[in-house]
């Protein structure tokens, strides 16, 4: 019962990473979630009480990049609704 689903490839994803996301990935970062204001709060501090740092920064300032957020080719016309949830355990700065 315990099969994997698998979905067709239907989206494309960008190869390059913006040089906001190369930064922060140097700097230790993990993206984790692309998310609406309001939820933006509530996964904070769920990672946080797991111990993590967490930084959310708003995607037109992320500059677009992998996966989730890959349908915001242009950073300017992003709605300002929409936060990415980078994190990083103690210590890997």
């Amino acid at each position: 019962m315990n099969e994997r689903v698998r979905y067709p490839k239907t989206m494309q994803h960008k190869a390059k990473k913006s040089e906001f996301e190369k930064r922060m990935e140097k700097e230790g970062w993990e993206k984790r979630a692309v998310v609406d204001n309001r939820r933006a709060d509530e996964l904070k501090e769920l990672y946080e009480e797991t111990g993590f740092e967490v930084k959310v920064v708003p995607v037109s300032v992320n500059g677009g990049g992998l996966a989730c957020d890959s349908c915001f080719s242009d950073p300017k016309k992003v709605p300002d609704s929409f936060q990415v949830i980078y994190t990083r355990k103690p210590g890997d700065s």
